[in-house]
């Protein structure tokens, strides 16, 4: 399948079904984003793998927004990941030049069988449903970090 012609079908998927603005970027990305979540993109790779999903919400919160030490995120995050379905979260440490961690969560996953493109009624079922899996996984992780942060300051 061409790399445009994928995109253009997950674009307008966004736009006529879930009623947001989407476009592609130079790398046939389709970049959208959510009211209630943030920016967020389809990472598409149409010339290897055109039934492959991967829905990415990148930078959702870092060391900063969560309060919390390296250790402390990664046990939040793996307990998030080992609870909620199909979205997992990842914790990326920053650069050497800088200190904290930033996190990500994907959903990613086959809609049609090898080297074919998903046909856009199984893609109208099923994008809605991986943003709502998305949204509960952020906010698991949310809550346990403010858990994390009351049991801290009620520590001290």
């Amino acid at each position: 399948m061409r790399p445009n012609t994928l995109a253009e079908r997950y674009q307008t998927l966004i736009q006529e079904e879930l009623g947001l603005m989407a476009h592609i970027d130079e790398d046939q990305d389709v970049i959208f984003r959510h009211p209630d979540l943030g920016s967020l993109y389809v990472r598409l790779d149409a010339d290897k793998d055109p039934e492959y999903l991967m829905l990415v919400y990148p930078s959702f919160a870092n060391q900063q927004s969560t309060g919390l030490d390296l250790v402390s995120a990664l046990n939040v995050v793996n307990e998030a990941n080992r609870t909620c379905k199909a979205a997992k979260a990842y914790l990326i440490p920053r650069s050497e030049d800088e200190e904290g961690y930033r996190l990500s969560a994907t959903i990613e996953c086959f809609l049609a069988g090898s080297d074919q493109a998903p046909d856009p009624a199984l893609l109208k079922s099923v994008m809605a449903r991986n943003l709502k899996a998305l949204q509960h996984l952020v906010q698991c992780i949310a809550r346990a970090c403010k858990e994390q942060q009351q049991q801290r300051t009620s520590c001290h």
